[in-house]
């Protein structure tokens, strides 16, 4: 898997799982074969937010070649505190005016 086959991936996979709540959602390859995504929800992420990331990490992880791992990272920041995105940023929500 690439670059592009990993945004893809993540792009589809929010498709129908992006509550008002979600800021961000970035990934990134940690080595040549482990993939990290990261969900960043305006404070704390509630149970209906963390299902719902997670029905996006399992769409990733369906994409993903049988040989890798893979990581989920769901996590709070409130607005307007900056983000601490990975290297590939797939969604960014609008934020201020």
């Amino acid at each position: 898997m690439n670059k592009v086959d990993l945004v893809l991936s993540v792009n589809r996979a929010l498709w129908g799982n992006v509550p008002q709540t979600l800021r961000s959602v970035s990934c990134e390859f940690s080595d040549e074969s482990t993939v990290i995504l990261k969900s960043i929800f305006d404070g704390k992420p509630s149970n209906y937010d963390k299902e719902l990331a997670s029905l996006v990490g399992t769409e990733v992880l369906a994409d993903l070649p049988s040989n890798y791992k893979f990581e989920e990272i769901i996590e709070g920041s409130a607005y307007p505190d900056k983000l601490n995105n990975l290297e590939y940023l797939v969604y960014l929500r609008h934020e201020g005016e």
